[in-house]
């Protein structure tokens, strides 16, 4: 058992454009048709951690109010952008750690691994801060699993 950690982008499909009514109409035919009712939104993985304890730390007090409960929980773009911040700032200088993004782990290895999830997450967060397809209509959520 650990700590899985999901960043997922949901898009509602309100009859925003003719495109999503396409698509919604597409996975309605494909699951169930009409009977099972209207598809209303989509999901996308958008990003998956593994017992990255600093990071998953972050999140419960940025987002979840402290409450580290498993629930899904929205996450602003300016949200993500401050964390984005914080992990460039701390793969430049490790030693902000302590100030900044507090790692969990008290032993070398423990150490290197969340630096290293610091490290793969910085181009993942810029990717979805970046990319213009999804900066209309998509909003993220961050759930964790134990």
């Amino acid at each position: 058992m650990g700590l899985d950690m999901y960043l997922s982008a949901k898009r509602y499909l309100w009859n925003i454009s003719d495109d999503d009514k396409a698509l919604a109409g597409k996975i309605d035919n494909v699951v169930g048709g009409a009977s099972l009712g209207k598809t209303n939104e989509v999901r996308k993985e958008a990003f998956y951690w593994r017992k990255a304890w600093a990071i998953h730390h972050w999140f419960v007090i940025n987002a979840q109010n402290g409450d580290d409960n498993c629930r899904e929980y929205s996450v602003s773009r300016s949200q993500l952008k401050e964390l984005l911040d914080i992990l460039k700032r701390v793969d430049k200088n490790p030693s902000l750690t302590e100030d900044i993004l507090p790692l969990q782990a008290d032993d070398a290895d423990g150490i290197e691994w969340e630096l290293d999830q610091v490290r793969r997450t910085i181009p993942a967060l810029e990717k979805l801060i970046n990319d213009d397809s999804l900066k209309d209509h998509w909003d993220f959520y961050y759930q964790s699993s134990w």
